[in-house]
């Protein structure tokens, strides 16, 4: 683990190249503040640690099995596996220590000659432990920028060690965040014939159960009931206790597409692998697929879970069985099937008709989370 969310050498220097364009700064000096904001003395030691990273990257690459196109690592595990022993991000630790590290960044600014009040600019712009810093950072007036002139005398005249801190697990950082209304997601189920939404469905999670639990429809519930001799009421509004019933999970992450990295999401699969033989992990929000031929479309609304492997899972009019859902479902590396793609979206449009905001006093417009058509795929 480095206390740096950018573990590629090239990301550092996009970094770097950034802050030289605000500050006016050598690369060296760039790559000096960002070396000991993340307790490394100087930027050859920084280079060397990244470095080691991809090289044992490397390796792990040259090792692993491969597709029968010579393709090391098609679906990403090694990559997420690796490089998710290193990063840190902003969202993996408590405020405490956020805090912490806001202040150490204050004590790195100040010494090579900074204005205090260009931390609260750096934090906003450049923090290391940021995924989200952009270099679109507006430049700053010189007169604002520096007390005098940066120094380049180091901060650390010794290796430093990072001070201690709590690293969240998946879990803990999605009991942080703010809770989700189900209503828009089992209004979709419900339309598409779905019964047995029992479970914390109200817009919390404790210990984050799911959000709710898929039962059959009514046709799946008809045939398991003839097969095993039930007696069948298709009237009966809750088949709860009689069939199996699958846990949906909602989670506040959102996937743009197919082969989208997110690390909160490869930690989510692994974690709920563990604890569930079948599940169904619903994103923020669904995104939309164009097909091949440009005039249809496919919604993907989540993850589903199939033996030991998650699927991207799409869903349509006649998503009406767990089979139909899981046959219809695919690896992030073969893509859906289009003969599946309609004109039209109607369960998206019921989802943004009922789904209820975060703020909880009404469902959302038509301007809702859904992520927009993706042209070209």
């Amino acid at each position: 683990m480095i206390n740096s969310s950018l573990i590629h050498i090239d990301e550092v220097f996009t970094w770097a190249d950034d802050f030289t364009k605000v500050t006016g700064l050598t690369t060296y000096a760039a790559l000096q503040v960002y070396a000991e904001c993340c307790y490394f003395q100087d930027p050859n030691a920084l280079l060397e640690r990244l470095i080691s990273i991809e090289a044992e990257y490397k390796l792990q690459l040259e090792e692993s099995e491969t597709d029968e196109d010579d393709e090391p690592d098609i679906d990403g595990e090694i990559w997420s596996e690796h490089y998710g022993k290193y990063q840190l991000i902003l969202e993996s630790i408590g405020e405490e220590d956020a805090k912490k590290f806001a202040e150490h960044y204050e004590k790195i600014l100040v010494h090579h000659g900074f204005n205090k009040q260009f931390s609260v600019y750096f934090i906003d712009h450049f923090h290391p432990l940021s995924e989200y810093v952009t270099s679109n950072a507006p430049p700053v007036d010189k007169r604002f920028l520096f007390q005098n002139q940066y120094s380049y005398e180091p901060y650390f005249t010794e290796p430093p060690e990072a001070p201690e801190y709590r690293w969240h697990e998946i879990m803990e950082r999605l009991e942080r965040e703010p809770s989700i209304d189900p209503t828009g997601w089992i209004a979709v189920f419900k339309m598409l014939g779905y019964r047995g939404m029992h479970g914390n469905s109200d817009p919390c999670w404790s210990d984050y159960e799911p959000s709710f639990y898929l039962g059959p429809s009514v046709a799946e519930a008809k045939k398991i009931s003839e097969e095993e001799g039930f007696d069948f009421d298709e009237n009966e509004e809750d088949f709860w206790g009689i069939y199996e019933q699958t846990p949906v999970f909602i989670a506040p992450i959102t996937i743009t597409e197919p082969n989208t990295f997110s690390w909160d999401m490869f930690e989510l699969r692994h974690e709920l692998k563990k604890a569930c033989d079948t599940a169904i992990v619903l994103y923020a929000a669904p995104y939309i697929l164009r097909a091949p031929d440009s005039k249809s479309f496919i919604s993907v609304w989540g993850e589903i879970l199939e033996g030991e492997n998650w699927k991207v899972m799409p869903l349509h009019a006649n998503s009406i069985s767990l089979e139909t859902i899981l046959n219809n479902s695919f690896e992030e590396s073969s893509g859906p099937d289009w003969q599946n793609a309609t004109f039209d979206q109607p369960l998206v449009e019921i989802w943004q008709k009922h789904h209820v905001t975060l703020n909880g006093l009404s469902a959302s417009a038509n301007t809702s989370e859904v992520i927009g058509f993706k042209p070209g795929r």
